[in-house]
């Protein structure tokens, strides 16, 4: 079966015929609230619906039977979404509760829904909390049972005793929580809870535990008197409740009352607070006897006990102090105060400085004649530097008399020590450089010893640590100590920082191609401070100058082969003497590469050489050069060859008639760069024969 229901006002309710059909008889539960609208649901095919306490609701069809009383707010629909006659009950009361019955045609199927409502439980209700109260009663130590009811609701209620946000006890309708309170317990409040469907919050009930108590234990004070004198004691007994009862005691004797007792409510704890005086003329007598005081109630009907010893007095007749005065800082001071014999004993009281102060330490004493007594006390702090010198005074004072005694404190302590400067700034190079390690505080004011550190490592005993000559490795922290009998100091530090020029990377030579553009990045590795500047020079150039770390120099022509210097510069200034200005230089040489281009020449100028043909008479010989970075080969061609620049044609034959060819090349980058010119040789014959060309020259001689 599937069905749904929940807190809202529509409830659906019904079987589901998808298992194939329930067995005959099959029943189930519905709760809902008074007011929520029902919905109960029977699969199709049906033809006898649904029966209220023997009574046919439907009939046939769709009709609801108008002889039931709940007629007007019962409806019939067909859901043809979920196949089902539904009947609807709308606002449901009491008079809706009953068992309902469908019959589906499937496997001739009933179901009995038996329909019920939530009804809210009873108010909480605690039997033991006191009427027209807040409270529940009890007393310390005995056992108590704490019940809290919340009855008649439908689903049972869930009751819970809890304190806090601790649960203590849960049960249905009625829970009992049982334990045996403390003192602790007095005034604690605890809670009944009451929890159901039925409701839409839980109930909730508090009262406070009021606990009856046994008093606390009487505080008796007894005033000294000398003797003769009265003898006046109080007792105060805190925390009862009822009321304790005080009475006096001495010797075990009870006491006539001096006095009327006084008891008090503190309604913040509902306690009461009790005192009663007593007095008595003394006696030697009484001295050293107890007066005790006993306080009791019903809760504790044997009372609980008190007491002072009462005395007569007389004084001290002298104070000494014991111990030694002088000794380390952070060590234990301990001085123990012995007053003479007195009776009573001798309140001590001490004074540093002339100020009091109280001393944590017990006060002792010893029995002597009369009931007298010798008193000590011992005074135990550790001592700080700032105690140095300070006057310790113990005050023995009784109603007889007092006494008084004082020592001065010798705090021996260790240094504080101070590195002066306590930052410098040296250049390299510089000399006697020296840190001075003072005492600034101590008992005694003057180190015995002296120690000077660095990176771990000791490197000086003296007051005074000075490097001779600065060099980059001595920047870092120093520190030092000092020592004296009560102790090493703590590390003092001082910096030294080292000044030094700038320091340039190595620059490779440059051999860029012309046209190109040159760019040279000038690298400083180390300089302290920074550099102020970098800038580039060019050797055969005053004028020029870079401003900048990176030489840059677009479409670089041949010209500007020249030595190029990259200037890092600085400015030191040290803690001693005037500020000193540090450089450094790195000269580079740029050697532009270029190729023949259309410079080649010829020496003699002339491309062109023209002879009468000799038998005798040598050409002239002819150099081709041209301008190249790196330097060119050269080559000649024609009926002539040569693998060097010059061209030797030797006797002006006509067969040196022609063209030649000079060939100048270089290599740059990988890249083979050439120019070539020509040169034309004549030789001039008065019939000269070519197998291409026939050349008749015709010359006009002189005969002489």
């Amino acid at each position: 079966m599937k069905y749904s229901w929940s807190s809202t006002s529509a409830v659906v309710f019904g079987p589901d015929p998808s298992t194939g059909g329930a067995t005959t008889g099959k029943s189930s539960s519905l709760l809902a609230r008074r007011g929520d609208d029902v919905t109960l649901f029977c699969p199709s095919p049906t033809r006898q619906w649904f029966i209220w306490q023997n009574k046919t609701i439907i009939n046939g069809g769709l009709q609801i039977n108008p002889a039931l009383p709940n007629f007007v707010r019962l409806t019939v629909t067909n859901n043809t979404t979920r196949n089902s006659i539904d009947l609807h009950i709308q606002s449901v009361t009491d008079i809706d509760v009953a068992v309902y019955k469908c019959t589906f045609t499937a496997n001739n199927v009933d179901w009995d829904i038996q329909f019920s409502l939530y009804v809210k439980p009873d108010p909480i209700m605690i039997p033991n909390k006191v009427e027209g109260t807040s409270y529940i009663e009890g007393t310390e130590d005995q056992q108590l049972s704490m019940t809290c009811e919340s009855n008649n609701g439908n689903p049972p209620a869930d009751v819970t005793w809890k304190t806090g946000t601790t649960d203590l006890a849960t049960n249905k309708n009625t829970v009992m929580y049982q334990f045996i309170p403390s003192r602790t317990n007095h005034l604690q409040m605890y809670t009944c809870v009451s929890n159901s469907a039925a409701l839409s919050s839980p109930l909730e009930v508090s009262a406070s535990l009021l606990l009856n108590l046994r008093p606390l234990s009487p505080v008796v004070t007894v005033s000294s008197v000398k003797e003769g004198g009265d003898i006046v004691a109080q007792c105060i007994s805190t925390g009862s409740r009822p009321a304790a009862i005080l009475s006096w005691f001495i010797d075990g004797e009870l006491q006539s009352p001096t006095g009327q007792q006084q008891a008090t409510l503190d309604t913040a704890t509902q306690t009461y607070n009790v005192s009663l005086q007593f007095r008595k003329a003394s006696s030697r007598s009484d001295n050293t006897k107890n007066l005790v005081c006993r306080a009791n109630n019903t809760v504790l009907p044997g009372g609980i006990m008190g007491q002072q010893q009462m005395n007569v007095l007389f004084g001290p007749d002298s104070v000494t102090i014991s111990g030694s005065s002088t000794l380390n800082e952070n060590t234990v001071l301990s001085l123990t105060c012995n007053a003479a014999l007195s009776n009573p004993q001798s309140t001590l009281t001490w004074y540093k400085n002339g100020s009091p102060f109280t001393v944590s330490g017990p006060v002792s004493t010893q029995n002597g004649d009369y009931g007298g007594k010798t008193t000590h006390q011992t005074y135990n702090t550790t001592v700080r530097r700032q105690d140095n010198g300070a006057n310790i005074t113990c005050v023995a004072t009784s109603t007889a008399g007092s006494a008084v005694n004082s020592v001065i404190l010798n705090v021996r302590y260790r240094p504080s020590v101070q590195i002066q400067p306590s930052t410098r700034s040296a250049i390299v190079g510089s000399t006697n450089v020296m840190f001075s390690c003072v005492v600034t505080d101590g008992n005694p004011m003057t180190a015995s010893s002296y120690s000077w550190r660095k990176g771990g490592n000791q490197i000086g005993t003296g007051q005074t640590y000075t490097i001779q000559t600065v060099n980059r490795s001595h920047a870092g922290t120093y520190s030092c100590t000092g020592t004296n009998v009560a102790g090493t100091s703590d590390q003092a530090t001082s910096t030294l920082v080292v000044l030094y020029p700038p320091v340039i990377a190595t620059i490779p030579n440059q051999t860029p191609e012309e046209d190109s553009t040159l760019t040279v990045t000038c690298t400083v590795t180390s300089s302290n401070p920074a550099p102020d500047r970098i800038y580039w020079t060019r050797f055969n150039d005053f004028t020029f100058r870079q401003n900048s770390a990176v030489l840059s120099i677009p479409n670089i022509s041949r010209t500007h082969t020249d030595n190029y210097t990259c200037h890092a510069e600085n400015t030191m200034s040290p803690t001693s003497g005037s500020p000193v200005a540090g450089s450094d230089q790195m000269m580079i040489m740029v050697n532009v590469l270029y190729g023949p281009g259309t410079n080649v020449q010829f020496n003699p100028a002339s491309s062109t050489i023209s002879m009468e043909e000799s038998n005798t008479m040598n050409l002239p010989t002819v150099r081709c050069t041209a301008d190249c970075n790196p330097p060119c080969q050269y080559s000649w061609s024609g009926n002539t060859v040569s693998n060097d620049a010059t061209l030797n044609l030797g006797i002006a034959t006509r067969n040196k008639n022609g063209t030649y060819m000079c060939r100048a090349r270089n290599t740059i980058g990988g890249n083979m760069r050439e120019s070539l010119k020509e040169l034309n040789v004549l030789i001039f014959c008065k019939i000269c024969f070519h197998f291409e060309f026939l050349y008749i020259h015709v010359y006009l001689l002189t005969v002489f």
